[in-house]
């Protein structure tokens, strides 16, 4: 009778117990930064071939993850960047002037692994991700005269390494750097001297500086 009543006297505050465990398993993150993407290659779709830098340009992320072990966590990120063209580019050899940007909204699945930093206070952890990117390319050479409009989707990863602290209530303030790759694709879109045409976008990447917070829910 008494390790009845034991039981049951327990058992509400062990399941309490429970859920509080795996509620603050679950977070979510938000930040912004800015990113410098490398070089880029492109065919507008008149037989000529374009290539060029980007300017850094700016971008933000959110996340909805979960702790599955003490150190490892994986999360489901959803991150927009706008990546402007540099001034000027090459166009089959002679230096054009130019001017719009590549709109980048990537969903990725990240696995992430948290280790202790020999800094007091701070973690470091470092992650890898996979997903698609849908790239929304605004390539003029001035305003009037587009040379490559169109959007597409194509394979996407990165790699990521950075370092958090403790705050107060669950939160934890980061900052990191991402490597993001974005595979090259052909599409069907438009350029003022041909109209509607088939183009391609090269594969490129771009290196990213972030700050941000983490919450636990």
């Amino acid at each position: 009778m008494i390790f009845t009543i034991a039981i049951a006297s327990f058992g509400p505050q062990i399941a309490t117990a429970q859920n509080d465990q795996n509620s603050a398993n679950a977070y979510f993150t938000g930040a912004i930064g800015a990113s410098v993407a490398g070089f880029f290659e492109g065919d507008i779709g008149d037989g000529s071939d374009s290539s060029g830098d980007f300017d850094l340009s700016a971008g933000g992320r959110i996340a909805v993850g979960y702790t599955l072990f003490k150190d490892i966590r994986t999360e489901a990120e959803l991150a927009y960047r706008r990546l402007n063209f540099a001034d000027e580019f090459d166009n089959d050899q002679n230096v054009v002037q130019s001017e719009g940007n590549v709109a980048v909204t990537t969903f990725l699945v990240n696995a992430i692994y948290d280790f202790d930093s020999i800094v007091p206070n701070y973690d470091i952890y470092f992650g890898a991700g996979l997903g698609i990117a849908n790239v929304d390319v605004g390539f003029n050479r001035d305003a009037d005269f587009e040379l490559i409009r169109g959007d597409y989707t194509a394979g996407a990863g990165q790699f990521r390494l950075g370092a958090e602290r403790e705050l107060a209530n669950g939160m934890r303030l980061f900052a990191d750097y991402t490597y993001l790759y974005m595979a090259e694709a052909t599409f069907d879109g438009f350029i003022t001297a041909e109209g509607d045409t088939e183009q391609s976008f090269g594969a490129f990447d771009s290196h990213e500086w972030a700050i941000g917070l983490r919450v636990r829910f």
